[in-house]
């Protein structure tokens, strides 16, 4: 019987407290103790991925292994991999787990075992790489969102996390710092770790409104610091007139549609500490007037 089972969601599986997905997929093989081979390939082979496969698996009715292609078991990858009953594939990059596959000739010795009855399973990258079209988001934005959450966990620990401001040229990590800033807070400061405006590639109308949409339903829009200047040219200025227009615009079709309050006052308060009061207060400008 060729089967294979696709889980998407995540790119982890193996959680103590939810090994649902997991014992489902040894549910699916006839044999008992079956041999499984896990393949990390996606997360770059990651240790911690491996440990966490081990930990639950190695409790399990069955024999786990796993195959790295960075520290191979074996030569023949193939005799390695056709000798179990189940090859689980992990999440992670899609694009580079199938260049590494087509590079090691994974892709052909997996479809060898899908031929005999192997059973395929797989999470996130794990599940899409089975099919011969799909869509993916996995080009980078786990090792952005890592590589930032672990640089101001750090800061924040050690008592060195200033006020900061994340700016994004890559319009596709909006939510992820977006929805990053509210790990880290000061008693006394509002929005310590602001998500910045859109900026360079993404100061125009759509740029804007997306990262205006994005704070707003994930973070906490009246915190927002809003535009910024930059030294590119003169023209930067009008960027604030710009800026406050998309605001008013975005907030007042909210407001229409039923989405907010039609509470004038406030919102137009809101508007205001946006574009002037949050950076007053946010950098301390104690001889500047708030409106």
């Amino acid at each position: 019987m060729k089967q294979i089972i696709a889980l998407g969601g995540g790119g982890f599986s193996m959680e103590p407290e939810n090994p649902l997905l997991d014992t489902y997929i040894l549910d699916q093989c006839t044999k008992a103790n079956p041999k499984i081979c896990f393949i990390p390939t996606a997360s770059g082979d990651s240790e911690h991925y491996i440990t966490k496969f081990y930990d639950f698996f190695g409790k399990q009715d069955c024999q786990p292994s796993h195959l790295s292609l960075f520290r191979p078991p074996t030569r023949d990858l193939e005799s390695y991999l056709l000798d179990k009953e189940i090859l689980y594939v992990g999440g992670g990059n899609t694009k580079n787990l199938l260049i590494l596959w087509k590079e090691w000739g994974l892709d052909s010795i997996l479809r060898k075992a899908w031929k005999e009855g192997i059973l395929l399973a797989g999470i996130s990258a794990g599940s899409i790489c089975w099919f011969e079209e799909g869509g993916t988001d996995s080009y980078g934005d786990g090792q952005i969102a890592h590589a930032t959450a672990k640089l101001l966990d750090l800061l924040d620990k050690q008592g060195a996390l200033p006020k900061t401001i994340l700016y994004c040229v890559n319009p596709n990590a909006n939510y992820i710092l977006a929805s990053m800033i509210g790990n880290f807070t000061e008693s006394g400061v509002r929005g310590k770790v602001q998500f910045g405006s859109a900026w360079w590639f993404n100061d125009h109308i759509d740029g804007m409104r997306r990262q205006l949409t994005d704070l707003a339903s994930v973070g906490l829009l009246s915190n927002f610091i809003g535009m910024l200047t930059d030294s590119r040219s003169f023209l930067s200025y009008p960027r604030h007139d710009y800026f406050r227009r998309i605001l008013c615009q975005l907030i007042g079709s909210w407001i229409k549609e039923g989405q907010l309050p039609p509470d004038m006052e406030r919102w137009g308060q809101i508007v205001q500490d946006i574009c002037y009061n949050n950076v007053v207060d946010y950098f301390d400008m104690k001889e500047t007037v708030r409106l």
